[in-house]
């Protein structure tokens, strides 16, 4: 399977807010509902437009799905990105149908019948000498192309039967899967004051 290589966000100054949040995530594809479409990463991850606040707030991570690593890991030349497959195993299967529901179109019906559910994608973060690294605020997951293209794949069973299908890298599917310290950082903050999603974003966040 070929992966490809990919660089790093290049460092620049960052107010406050932006370094907390790191609001740094993928763009978005054509099954996503089109005000998302339409809408700056930043801007979806500090309005809270995936709705995935409240997700994190009800669930630990451990309670949402099961992670298992691919048999293969890659590392750039340089040592600070390193990169493989992962199988995301859903738990929750009504709060991920429903995230989904909520943000993307034209899922196949079949899919809300699913018995079991494995989501599949190739997933980067930052690292140093090749070590990956720990911090989670600025380890900077997310997903990547998986064989050049840039969508994650969703196996589900239905009865014995296995079926498939792919949704492209998202803002949002980055931030289900590997938003829960953004989401803590960001929920800090309201707490704090220094964000008010009322005023900040017209609506009260999801």
């Amino acid at each position: 399977m070929k992966f490809n290589k990919i660089k790093l966000y290049a460092e620049k100054p960052l107010g406050v807010i932006t370094i907390a949040l790191a609001l740094k995530f993928s763009g978005c594809g054509s099954v996503l509902n089109e005000g998302l479409c339409n809408t700056k990463a930043t801007e979806i991850v500090y309005c809270d437009l995936c709705g995935v606040q409240s997700i994190h707030n009800k669930h630990q991570q451990n309670e949402l799905f099961s992670v298992e690593k691919g048999d293969a890991e890659f590392t750039n030349s340089n040592g600070d990105v390193v990169w493989g497959v992962m199988n995301f195993k859903i738990k929750k299967k009504d709060v991920f149908l429903d995230f989904l529901k909520r943000n993307y179109k034209r899922l196949p019906k079949k899919l809300f019948a699913a018995d079991e559910i494995i989501v599949r994608g190739n997933v980067a973060q930052a690292a140093v000498n090749g070590e990956a690294t720990e911090n989670q605020l600025t380890a900077r997951k997310k997903f990547i192309p998986l064989g050049g293209e840039h969508i994650v794949f969703i196996k589900y069973r239905i009865g014995k039967k296995w079926k498939e299908t792919s949704i492209p890298i998202s803002t949002c599917i980055n931030q289900f899967f590997l938003g829960k310290e953004v989401s803590e950082a960001r929920k800090k903050l309201i707490e704090d004051g220094v964000i008010d999603p009322k005023s900040d974003c017209g609506t009260t966040s999801k």
